[in-house]
């Protein structure tokens, strides 16, 4: 049990350093069977069990996502009085989506054995622990359930004087529920140029032509994938596109206001926390192009509090997830 509670002080530990997505798992062993018994001569096919554990998954935005878990087993029952070993194992996940919700999920490591007065086991000693299957998401995949068939092994040190080893198999169903997770990487969603419209007129007057403001439309400018993975930090591309409208800014004189968006993917207070640094990241890197113009930058984050779509599908959310650059010039403001 103590090994239990450090395992699980370690992922929620790791959780708040990596902001990663946390998974809590209840489970129904439905089939269970031991290779030997505590005699070391006859197979034992045991009662149905319950499990309880957490995962701590990371690269929550790609189809392939990995991460560490643990589980506690309750004790091993068969007819006749049986009395077996409670199982804690310990273990490396992956999971790959191969269809919109459907899944496969891989685990591997160590499987924790205690006795737990089992009756002819002195002690046991556990062994590598490894499962397959498939699971399936709901509700906006918050919600989980899998189906795995499990291997363990185990060694006993029983009454008989004898040490036996042995194998551990079992098929389950899990259900899990997923929160947290930092908001991913935006997806481009480049704006259109407008096609420039050419009036031509025979033998035009001569005419004085007025100053024309920057090239920056009324309802902003999208900035998104500009970041790198899970950071506030641009990415060389995200300053150079930074650069192309810093260009273009040159020569005038008015403000720039930064505003930042998150989805609703994660905690509100991490996403307003996301959205303000994303913003600043944005108007720094402005004002160090823009270094020596009359132009004011300012920057502001709404976290999830201002969707441009229903956060209600990925193609959604990604849109969500956004920086907006809005241009004010000199004669508006006075």
């Amino acid at each position: 049990m103590k090994k239990a509670m450090i395992l699980g002080a370690f992922i929620l530990v790791a959780v708040a350093a990596s902001a990663a997505e946390l998974e809590l798992k209840l489970g129904a062993d439905l089939y269970r069977n031991a290779t030997k018994d505590a005699t070391g001569h006859n197979p034992v096919k045991g009662y149905p069990g319950a499990s309880i554990g957490a995962e701590v998954l990371f690269n929550e935005d790609s189809p392939f996502r990995f991460g560490i878990g643990a589980e506690a087993k309750s004790k091993f029952h068969a007819s006749g009085g049986y009395d077996g070993h409670y199982s804690f194992p310990i273990y490396a996940v992956g999971k790959y989506d191969f269809a919109d919700t459907l899944y496969a999920v891989g685990r591997l490591g160590y499987a924790e054995a205690y006795s737990g007065g089992a009756d002819n086991v002195d002690d046991a000693n556990g062994g590598i622990y490894g499962a397959l299957g498939i699971g399936k998401e709901f509700y906006d995949e918050r919600f989980n359930v899998e189906f795995m068939y499990e291997v363990a092994e185990y060694d006993y040190d029983t009454d008989f004087n004898t040490n036996e080893d042995g194998y551990y198999h079992g098929f389950a169903i899990k259900f899990g529920y997923k929160f947290g997770g930092p908001s991913p990487a935006p997806v481009v969603m480049a704006e259109p140029e407008p096609e420039p419209v050419m009036v031509v007129e025979p033998e035009p007057e001569p005419v004085v032509m007025e100053p024309v403001g920057p090239p920056i439309p009324l309802e902003g400018i999208k900035f998104q994938e500009v970041f790198e993975l899970n950071s506030f930090e641009l990415s060389e591309a995200g300053r150079a596109e930074i650069g192309e409208v810093a260009e273009k800014l040159r020569g005038f004189d008015g403000k720039l206001s930064v505003e930042g968006h998150t989805d609703t993917t994660g905690a509100a207070s991490y996403n307003q926390t996301l959205s303000e640094k994303r913003a600043e990241s944005v108007a720094e890197e402005f004002r160090t192009q823009l270094e020596g113009e009359n132009i004011t930058v300012e920057s502001q984050g709404f976290g999830e509090n201002n969707p441009a779509f229903p956060n209600d599908t990925i193609e959604n959310r990604r849109a969500n997830r956004r920086v907006e650059v809005f241009w004010e010039p000199a004669k508006d403001m006075e």
